[in-house]
C-alpha cells in the first residue's frame, strides 16, 4: 500500500485530547506495510477461536452397548441375511456405529504464520486510516470521564481496542474499565479474534515500541 522505498512516518496525537503533538514516528516497513493476506487471517483466526476447546459427548458403541454377545442364529441355512451380534448398528438398540466422542478441538500453528497474521492486520488497519498513535495512556487519578473525552465526539458504534505497552498506567486501567467499546491490551497478551472483531486501533508509543 505504501512506497517501500520512503520511511513510513505517522502522526502522535494527544490521548486525551485528540490534537497533534507535532511528533512523527516512524514505522517498520515489514510490520506496517504488507498486503492483506486474507487466508493467514482466517487460519489465525480459526486457530486462536478453538485454542483451549473440546468436546465432551460421547455415545454407546457396538462394544459398550449393553447386550449379549452371542450369535443369534447359526450362519447358513436360515433362507435370512447373516445375523452375528445382537448388539450391530443395525439392530435395534443396537451401537452406534460413528457416534460422537471426546475431541480436542485445539491444534498447533505455527508461530511464523501467527506473526505474519498480526503484520498483515495491523498492515490493512494502517493503509484504511484505522490505526492512530497517541502519545501515552498515562493519566493523574483513575477517573472514567478522562478517558471518555477522548472518545466523547466518536460514533458509539464503533469500537477500539487500544494497545498498550507491556506495563500499563493503572490509573487508565482503573479508568477504561466502564466504557463500552473500548477494550485493552498488551503486545504479549492481544487475541486476533479480538482484534479483527474491533473497528479501530489505537496504539501508545510505548506499546509500538514493545510490539516491534
Amino acid at each position: 500500500p505504501f512506497d517501500e522505498n520512503k520511511p513510513l512516518f505517522v502522526p502522535v496525537f494527544g490521548f486525551q485530547n485528540g490534537e497533534f503533538s507535532g511528533e512523527n514516528v516512524e514505522l517498520t516497513q515489514e510490520v506496517f506495510n504488507l498486503p492483506l493476506r486474507r487466508d493467514i487471517l482466517y487460519r489465525a483466526y480459526h486457530w486462536r477461536s478453538r485454542a483451549g476447546k473440546f468436546t465432551t459427548h460421547i455415545t454407546r458403541t457396538k462394544a459398550t452397548t449393553s447386550g449379549s454377545g452371542k450369535k443369534p442364529m447359526k450362519q447358513k441355512g436360515n433362507g435370512k441375511a447373516r445375523w452375528g451380534n445382537l448388539r450391530a448398528p443395525g439392530r435395534k438398540k443396537g451401537g452406534k456405529a460413528h457416534g460422537a466422542k471426546p475431541t480436542i478441538l485445539a491444534y498447533p500453528l505455527n508461530r511464523k504464520i501467527r506473526l505474519l497474521a498480526y503484520k498483515t492486520f495491523f498492515s490493512a488497519k494502517l493503509a484504511e486510516g484505522k490505526l492512530r498513535i497517541v502519545d501515552s495512556e498515562e493519566l493523574e487519578e483513575p477517573k472514567t470521564r478522562l478517558v471518555a473525552e477522548a472518545f466523547k465526539n466518536k460514533d458509539k458504534r464503533i469500537s477500539y481496542l487500544i494497545i498498550t505497552a507491556m506495563k500499563p498506567d493503572a490509573n487508565f486501567l482503573a479508568a477504561v474499565k466502564n466504557i463500552p467499546n473500548v477494550s485493552t491490551c498488551t503486545p504479549m497478551n492481544m487475541n486476533i479474534c479480538d482484534m479483527l472483531e474491533t473497528d479501530k486501533i489505537v496504539l501508545t508509543k510505548q506499546g509500538l515500541e514493545d510490539l516491534v
